[in-house]
């Protein structure tokens, strides 16, 4: 049957059935689903009982099966049976309920604002015509999830769920407590103490067809053995087959389950094993020269070449990353890279020449790493505050720090949109740096395919409380190696923890090797003299945005005279960035 066939069943139906029919109501209907309510007849006795509350039928609409070729008189007849069946049917009654619980009573109001956060998300999705997912799916998966927020055994800490990337159909649920009889719950308080991890973390991957298919379940860490847990950490549980499943499974007693079938199992922590462990990415941040992603000869006079070459490189890169990871992947003319093997090693500035480099950040647990994008639209210029919201970097108490860049910055209006887009979030209390680049390579977390000529602005914001920053400007007079060892004992001052520190670097393409007379990796030297152990990334760009500023705990510390647009932008300049994402547990 055709959608708007369906739609107009559906009707009809919700038009015999309606609201006040004395047996059989539409309460309401969608594509996928339709709830009704069955009435039953009032007992025939005066002064009898109250009658027993309605029936509630939910029923999902799916098109797996084969359509029944009927004609409309048979259609009728069989109408006809059914209202006359439903007339005289007979039920046992059932303890009236008192009162209807709203969906929303016994879920906290910080589980509240995430429900929240992914509705409007879906809705904005449903707009965009960029829907990830079955509605099906994410209808059910809203309702577990706040049955989940709602349960005694998640409110007791038995265990907690995440969602990756603020994704339903990818979560992190941790096991936090198992039966304390228990050799695995003696493991878990040993790991506590030699690694401070103290739970079970695993991964649930929903596909669209669920409920009718089971999560894809592993465990993530630490690795165990025994407890029917596979290699590379899937569960042989027949539970999560397609044979032992059934959709009327809740993901709360999955959860359960497996929790008592790893002890069953007899699961033992394998100690020293989680040392081979490899965390899967969550975020990529990636930079490379224009020579490694367009070669000189596509160039020239080939428009057509140029995009080519530049998206396969860049699909080529992206392939190498698991499918749930975000990746954000720019264009440069030049890379500042300390290469692999130890943040001790000399940071390398190459202005000319193929050089790139990927940063992976992993799930950190109380801090998260968020990627967005706004595309100059001529035709409204203008940037809605929900836009800034939903990518946090508005109503956010815990952003600390956002790396922003313009791309295409050589076309008419980009410089101005890049100004129109920061200062819609300058004035507040973060972190602000980053700079002009060529182009934008890449970026998963857009459901929408990437034009790389078109002209707009791209970043990457860090969020949580742990997080501890600072920057610090090298404008147009530093220009020779004690300035610039001056700049750093000012970036130095903000004493920020070296460990777990990561160091950023965006220089105008002015500077460098010509700016010091001939003298190269000035800057670089001078940051690694004064963090030994910090290793630094960054780029020569078109422009910079940055300015002096100290962001630790509820302490800020800002000068660019009261951050000005104007004190902001820069040409000429380096900007130097500290980013402390917290101690190790």
């Amino acid at each position: 049957m055709s959608v708007a066939g369906l739609k107009a069943e559906l009707e009809l139906l919700a038009s015999v059935f309606h609201k006040d029919h004395e047996r059989l109501r539409v309460v309401s209907w969608k594509l996928d689903e339709l709830h009704c309510q069955f009435l039953p007849p009032p007992p025939a006795p005066p002064g009898s009982p109250r009658p027993p509350p309605p029936l509630s039928l939910h029923c999902n609409i799916t098109n797996g099966t084969t359509e029944e070729v009927t004609s409309e008189e048979e259609e009728d007849e069989e109408m006809a049976e059914d209202i006359e069946d439903l007339d005289h049917y007979e039920m046992k009654e059932e303890e009236p309920i008192s009162g209807k619980k709203s969906e929303d009573e016994g879920i906290e109001k910080e589980n509240l604002a995430i429900l929240e956060k992914i509705r409007k998300t879906q809705r904005q999705d449903h707009l965009n015509g960029a829907v990830s997912g079955s509605v099906q799916a994410s209808d059910r998966l809203m309702k577990e999830l706040r049955d989940i927020y709602r349960s005694q055994s998640y409110k007791a800490g038995i265990y907690s769920v995440e969602l990756i990337n603020d994704s339903l159909y990818d979560w992190h649920v941790k096991l936090q407590k198992v039966d304390p009889d228990s050799p695995l719950h003696s493991d878990l308080q040993i790991l506590k103490e030699k690694e401070g991890i103290e739970y079970i973390l695993l991964n649930f991957s929903f596909k669209d067809n669920f409920p009718f298919d089971p999560p894809f379940v592993r465990v993530v860490l630490p690795v165990l053995s025994g407890g029917y847990v596979l290699g590379g950490g899937a569960l042989c549980m027949e539970l999560l087959t397609k044979q032992g499943w059934s959709s009327a499974y809740s993901i709360e007693s999955v959860i359960m389950q497996i929790n008592a079938t790893l002890v069953k199992g007899k699961a033992r922590v394998q100690f020293g094993a989680n040392k081979n462990v490899h965390i899967l990415p969550q975020t990529v941040l990636y930079m490379a020269d224009s020579e490694t992603f367009i070669s000189l000869e596509e160039c020239r006079g080939h428009k057509r070449a140029r995009k080519r070459t530049t998206m396969e490189a860049a699909f080529a890169l992206e392939k190498l990353f698991p499918k749930q990871c975000h990746i954000l992947g720019i264009v440069t003319p030049g890379i500042v890279v300390t290469p692999m093997g130890s943040g001790n090693n000399r940071p390398q500035e190459i202005e000319i020449g193929e050089s790139g480099f990927a940063l992976l950040f992993p799930q950190i647990e109380g801090i998260k790493i968020q990627p967005f994008h706004f595309i100059k639209d001529p035709k409204n210029l203008t940037l809605e505050r929900h836009q800034l919201t939903e990518v946090g970097l508005l109503d956010n108490p815990e952003l600390r720090v956002v790396l922003v860049f313009g791309y295409n910055c050589c076309k008419v209006g980009a410089n101005n949109y890049l100004q129109r887009v920061v200062s819609a979030f300058s004035d507040m209390n973060v972190i602000l740096a980053g700079g002009q680049v060529d182009n934008l390579a890449s970026l998963t977390s857009d459901k929408q395919p990437l034009d790389i000529d078109a002209t707009g602005v791209v970043g990457l914001s860090f969020s949580g409380h742990r997080i501890q920053s600072a920057t610090v400007l090298l404008n147009e007079d530093v220009n020779d190696e004690k300035t610039v060892e001056a700049a750093m004992q000012r970036l130095k001052a903000a004493n920020i923890p070296e460990r777990n520190t990561i160091g950023f670097m965006f220089a105008c393409v002015g500077r460098g090797f010509q700016y010091y007379r001939a003298k190269g990796n000035v800057e670089a030297d001078a940051f690694r003299k004064f963090f030994p152990s910090v290793p630094l990334f960054g780029f020569f760009g078109n422009g910079e945005i940055g300015c002096d500023r100290i962001v630790t705990g509820n302490f800020v510390l800002k000068k660019c005279n009261e951050v000005k647009d104007d004190d902001l932008f820069h040409s000429y300049t380096t900007i130097m960035v500290l980013i402390h994402l917290g101690s190790s547990k």
